[in-house]
């Protein structure tokens, strides 16, 4: 063999052998390849089984406490798809995995909304606020609960008859005119009001001793409560700043006896509770505003008595000092106990306008989704209360011009003449917004039940509920953007008394540092500094409260003689009415058990219907929120309103600023 043969035989078997191993790495290649395809098959196969039961877990979930598990399931959605491949087997199961997720969130947040109202009226359970919505059953409308007024003639131009509103001069003239006699009759009254306070008194005092037949005892009879509570109205609105002896010494008996009332209160309303014999009329929130009462009672005690007995005080050392910084700093204390509980209010107040504001825009956005424009535009507000109020009395107009001859839901709407208006806030269409409720239940009633109607019809009922809904959420935006400003007054208000007191404390400490300072030898000139400093100082903050007062008193009746008191009277009753009205739509609805005399229970609230149970958790939710959350109203004063006109009354002027 020559070396050229060597030569390409070594070759040949090189050659040989990178093919061998080329092609020992293809089957290799190909071994890897087909083992990886295998267990990917095998993954995709596992995938697919994990997802299709975690389908059928998704299918069985319904409930509010299944939340948890639908969020594990949707973390690993991204997994289970990426595991399944392309394959269009896979595609459509990655289909089925996303819509299996969205119905069960689906379920889930519908099912968390009705627990949500579940919880709501289930708080309200043994509260004064179940005991009032029970009162409210019972009560009579009274004398005068709703407006009365004079129905327009048919023909008439509305748009006109709108416009007929007496002028703010011509308001004032009328005031004026009647102002000779409404000042005879309120002298009149007071007096009256002296002589019946002053016999209730004695009654009631010496009625308390007796032990015979028929005797219930301090407080044994809720009439003890109300009548006292009169005598206190009374004995105030009687005498409102007089001197000497009117103006300490049965100011200062009336404030005792607005204690005494006030323990009676708190110790009957706790042995009902603790005897389970009556209702629930006092809860933690009442007891903790009966204790703001108390400590603000103290100081006018103080107040009070010190004025009478000053004279006879005047051989004490530093008695009116020490008394003066005594009495302040109990002031102070007890406007700071209502800086803070009333700015927790105004909060409150604040939160549910944003809340219901923000409903008004979700509904808007749903129903242009949906293609229902008309309910779309009922929702069409600014985030402004004016803009959201002139809303509300456009649909009002609408509404009642509508209904004015249709008495097929909730019967007809009356449209009263201008010469029936109450002032200058109020409409023709007032009408229109009592029976909000009833008429939505009717609608409801209409779409959900039995009866065959045609689509068209189902349609356009539909939108009529819509837009009666937007009406009623604009009055609930009035009731929470009303409470919310009284708040909001109440606590400058507050604040102010911090600063005013403070002042008062700061004159009566240089007041008193003087006098120890003549007293004891350390320097007359010294001592004399420090109390005319003292002076200056409450001649100052005197002199602040004098001219507040009298720019108040300005105020008042600058707006009183032009008709604003009267548009705020119109405003916070309908507000009251609309309160009631719905308190009835609850003791009348499904969530309510009349034999009981109160909220279902759970296995109750679970055969009420979803769309019942959503309406009437939101209810209970704005009576509570508007009631407690936000005016904190007087509940013991609200349930024993004798009728709906007195509940209507009482509920009123929560809305506006104590005397």
């Amino acid at each position: 063999m020559g070396l050229g043969d060597w030569y390409q035989e070594r070759k040949a078997k090189k050659t040989a052998k990178k093919e061998a191993a080329r092609l020992a790495a293809g089957q290799a290649r190909q071994a890897a390849e087909e083992e990886k395809k295998r267990q990917q098959e095998a993954q995709a196969q596992q995938s697919m089984g994990y997802t299709r039961n975690y389908i059928q877990m998704l299918e069985r979930m319904q409930g509010a406490g299944d939340r948890k598990g639908y969020q594990n399931l949707a973390a690993m959605r991204e997994q289970l798809v990426q595991g399944m491949g392309n394959s269009p087997h896979a595609q459509i199961l990655t289909d089925a995995l996303n819509a299996s997720l969205k119905a069960a969130d689906e379920r889930i947040s519908r099912a968390e909304k009705q627990e949500g109202h579940k919880e709501t009226i289930r708080k309200e359970r043994k509260t004064p606020l179940e005991t009032l919505i029970r009162k409210e059953q019972t009560m009579t409308d009274g004398r005068k609960f709703k407006p009365e007024g004079e129905a327009a003639a048919a023909g008439t131009d509305l748009n006109q008859e709108e416009k007929l509103k007496e002028s703010r001069g011509k308001i004032a003239k009328n005031k004026f005119k009647n102002l000779p006699g409404a000042v005879w009759e309120a002298v009149k009254d007071a007096f009256s009001d002296w002589k019946t306070g002053l016999n209730t008194v004695y009654d009631k005092l010496t009625g308390t001793m007796d032990v015979g037949a028929g005797s219930s005892g301090v407080g044994g009879d809720s009439s003890d409560i109300q009548e006292m509570e009169k005598v206190m109205k009374d004995m105030t609105d009687a005498d409102t700043g007089g001197a000497g002896i009117t103006g300490a010494v049965f100011s200062g008996v009336s404030t005792i006896l607005k204690c005494v009332k006030t323990g009676i209160t708190i110790v009957g309303a706790i042995k009902n509770e603790k005897d389970n014999k009556t209702e629930i009329t006092l809860d933690k929130q009442e007891r903790f505003q009966v204790v703001r009462g108390l400590l603000h009672d103290i100081v006018e005690i103080i107040n009070g008595f010190g004025t009478v007995f000053g004279p006879a005080t005047k051989m004490i050392p530093f008695y009116n000092s020490i008394l003066g910084i005594v009495s302040n700093s109990a002031a102070v204390l007890a406007d700071v106990t209502d800086v803070v509980a009333n700015s927790i209010f105004h909060h409150n107040m604040r939160k549910r306008c944003k809340m219901l504001y923000q409903n008004m825009v979700d509904k808007k956005t749903k129903y242009e989704k949906s293609g229902d424009t008309t309910a779309a535009q009922a929702y069409t507000v600014r985030n402004k209360s004016s803009a959201i109020d002139k809303q509300r009395r456009n649909l009002l107009g609408k509404i009642a011009k509508e209904n004015q001859g249709d008495d097929s839901v909730g019967g007809k709407i009356r449209i009263v003449k201008a010469a029936s208006l109450r002032s200058r806030n109020d409409t023709i269409y007032r009408e229109a917004q009592y029976g909000v409720g009833a008429r939505i239940q009717a609608l409801d009633e209409k779409i959900h039940g039995q009866g065959s109607i045609s689509p068209e019809e189902r349609i356009r009922l539909k939108t009529q509920k819509r837009e009666l809904e937007a009406m009623e959420t604009m009055e609930q935006y009035r009731e929470a953007d009303k409470a919310e400003k009284k708040m909001r007054k109440a606590l400058l208000h507050n604040v102010e008394s911090v600063i005013t007191g403070g002042t008062n404390v700061v004159a009566n400490g240089l007041k008193l540092a003087g006098e120890i300072a003549s007293a004891t030898g350390v320097g007359v000139m010294a001592g004399a500094g420090l109390y005319t400093a003292g002076m200056a100082t409450g001649i100052a903050e005197g002199s602040y409260e004098l001219a507040r007062g009298g720019g108040s008193l300005i105020y008042k009746s600058i707006r009183y003689m032009a008709g604003t008191s009267d548009n705020k009277a119109t405003t916070r009753e309908d507000m009251a009415i609309s309160l009631i009205e719905r308190m009835h739509e609850v003791g009348t609805s499904a969530v309510w058990d009349a034999t009981a005399g109160g909220f279902k229970d759970d296995r109750g609230l679970d055969q009420v219907e979803a769309h019942q149970l959503a309406r009437q958790g939101k209810n209970v939710d704005h009576l509570h929120g508007i009631l407690r959350s936000g005016l904190d109203a007087t509940m013991t004063e609200l349930i024993g309103s004798k009728d709906r006109t007195e509940l209507k009354q009482n509920i009123a002027s929560a809305f506006g600023q104590p005397d």
